[in-house]
């Protein structure tokens, strides 16, 4: 077994997984990089974006995905999501800086967040592995969005702000998949992601914690673990939030449940324990995170030597 982080074979196992392709999964833990991750990853991810994903709901999908319920409970987390993250302030700037700004959503599904980016004054533009959510996207929304994986896809365009919500934890290398977000961004750009949150909920529930969802999950990062990675690639963490109390909206839900659910959302926010994260990272020179690291490296000398 091998790190998909930091390449690194020091790795801890830490339970097994049974996927929706009845195979057995294990999760393991890198005691470097402390990512814990889904191993054997497959080769490919593409056959498990189907239509059904996308209309049946199982632990591991939506539940009509196009419907208006599903709708507005996506578009209110994305929106709290911004406002928790301070975004619509970076908004304000870029918006003096340039009256069409560029965006780019990676993993866009049909596209409502396109939709809403776009009635805000953005040129957006989406990247979807799924067949039938790209043709839907452009059908019904008269959206520009690529059907292709993000790491085959080229622009001569740069953006001002990408974005991927609960996307990163699917990608093969999310090494790679930052590394060319970075290259994407314009100057002073800005990344905004959203991912199922390594924690307190996840270590209790283990096998069945809501997000472990294999083989489509195959990452699970925590502020933490995720800050480094996306430094050490010239990108500073401006703001995070942590959400989500693992009491999931059910139909016809009970006053009291609801009530619970209310409570201990609310909790957990404050204390930062979620089990979802919301981040986001601006894009920085590479000689100012150099000299920064430099001036870390040399001070901590001291302490160590």
């Amino acid at each position: 077994m091998e790190c998909g982080i930091c390449n690194s074979v020091n790795i801890e196992q830490i339970f097994k997984k049974k996927g929706k392709d009845n195979l057995f999964y294990t999760i393991i833990k890198c005691k470097d990089c402390k990512v814990v991750q889904t191993y054997p990853r497959p080769n490919s991810t593409e056959k498990l974006y189907d239509e059904l994903y996308f209309q049946k709901r199982t632990d591991r999908g939506y539940n009509q995905y196009f419907s208006e319920n599903t709708k507005k409970v996506l578009l209110n987390t994305w929106k709290l999501n911004l406002k928790d993250l301070k975004f619509f302030n970076y908004e304000s700037e870029i918006f003096k800086r340039n009256n069409n700004p560029k965006l780019l959503e990676i993993g866009c599904a049909g596209g409502f967040f396109l939709q809403y980016m776009r009635s805000r004054g953005w040129d957006v533009e989406g990247v979807e592995i799924s067949k039938v959510m790209s043709e839907l996207a452009r059908e019904n929304l008269k959206l520009k969005v690529f059907n292709i994986n993000f790491m085959d896809f080229n622009s001569s365009s740069t953006y001002d702000c990408i974005v991927l919500w609960a996307t990163i934890e699917h990608f093969l290398n999310p090494v790679e998949v930052f590394r060319k977000i970075y290259n994407l961004l314009s100057e002073n750009g800005i990344l905004i992601f959203s991912t199922c949150r390594w924690g307190w909920l996840a270590k209790i529930k283990k096998q069945n914690w809501r997000f472990m969802n294999v083989p489509e999950h195959l990452f699970f990062f925590n502020e933490k673990t995720i800050t480094p990675i996306l430094e050490n690639l010239c990108l500073k963490r401006i703001s995070y939030v942590t959400y989500g109390s693992g009491m999931t909206s059910k139909k016809n839900m009970s006053f009291f449940y609801k009530f619970f659910k209310t409570i201990a959302d609310s909790f957990v926010k404050k204390l930062n324990r979620g089990d979802m994260m919301a981040m986001m990272f601006q894009k920085t020179k590479s000689s100012n995170n150099f000299f920064i690291y430099f001036l870390n490296a040399y001070f901590l000398s001291f302490f160590y030597f």
